[in-house]
């Protein structure tokens, strides 16, 4: 706390303390002005009381909130209650506008020093000592709530457009995925299309090899045949005519036997 605050409450919470104290060992002092105001404005709503309990309940709050305001404990709520018991006092027991002369005057005088009071008290009740008020802090959080709500709504706003682009790429990747198959099957049959013509190309060439392997073989049996033949031949010629040699040898053998 700094040292203004530190002499100013205590001054301005001292006479409260000092009135409320007597005002409990004496409540008979004003009993009059409390029943006037007991009479003008807490009968009509039902809270009716006599004046000496009126001027006891006036002496506590004069005690309890002048020592608060004094010792710096809870001051701006003590001197609010402070302000609204002194102009309740003030408007009842200072009616100077009933009253005329020099009596008019001493009670206007008495008034307008309870206003004053009054006043100081109020702006004691808002002393935040340099910090936000509670009107300050009401904006503050009705602008923070707003911004929150704008900003959750371009979270969802963003939340939204990230679903969108995921199910854009999913539909992208399935695409691709039917493609990549289909480039798959298409290089698959292309391979089986490219063995089947490298199998028939063999199985041509089988043929065309075993086709000149039976031609050679075919040639080679024909002039195999032949040549057989041909020695057959020669070699019945060659023993015809050794047959005939003999037969010949032997009939000259007998014609000689007989000579």
């Amino acid at each position: 706390m700094d040292p203004i605050r530190m002499i100013a409450r205590p001054m301005l919470g001292g006479i409260f303390i000092a009135t409320g104290m007597n005002h409990i060992k004496s409540p008979d002092y004003g009993a009059e002005v409390a029943q006037g105001f007991n009479d003008q404005v807490l009968e009509p709503v039902g809270l009716g009381a006599d004046g000496p309990t009126l001027m006891k309940v006036h002496g506590y709050i004069s005690v309890v909130a002048g020592a608060g305001l004094a010792l710096g404990v809870a001051p701006r709520l003590c001197a609010l209650a402070l302000a609204a018991d002194v102009t309740a006092v003030n408007l009842t027991a200072n009616r100077f506008w009933e009253q005329e002369g020099e009596e008019r005057q001493g009670t206007q005088i008495q008034f307008l020093k309870d206003l004053a009071i009054a006043g100081g008290l109020l702006i004691a009740s808002v002393d935040t000592k340099g910090k936000p008020g509670l009107a300050w802090r009401a904006q503050h959080a009705a602008e923070l709530a707003g911004n929150r709500a704008d900003h959750m709504g371009t979270i969802a706003g963003l939340k939204k457009d990230i679903v969108g682009l995921q199910a854009e790429n999913k539909a992208l990747k399935a695409k691709a995925a039917v493609a990549g198959s289909a480039g798959v099957a298409g290089t698959k049959l292309a391979g089986s299309a490219g063995k089947a013509t490298g199998k028939a190309a063999g199985v041509t060439g089988l043929l065309g090899s075993q086709a000149k392997a039976g031609k050679k073989l075919a040639k080679a049996g024909s002039k195999g045949g032949l040549n057989a033949f041909a020695a057959k031949k020669k070699k019945d010629s060659l023993v015809d005519r050794v047959s005939d040699a003999f037969d010949d040898a032997v009939k000259s053998a007998k014609k000689t036997v007989n000579a």
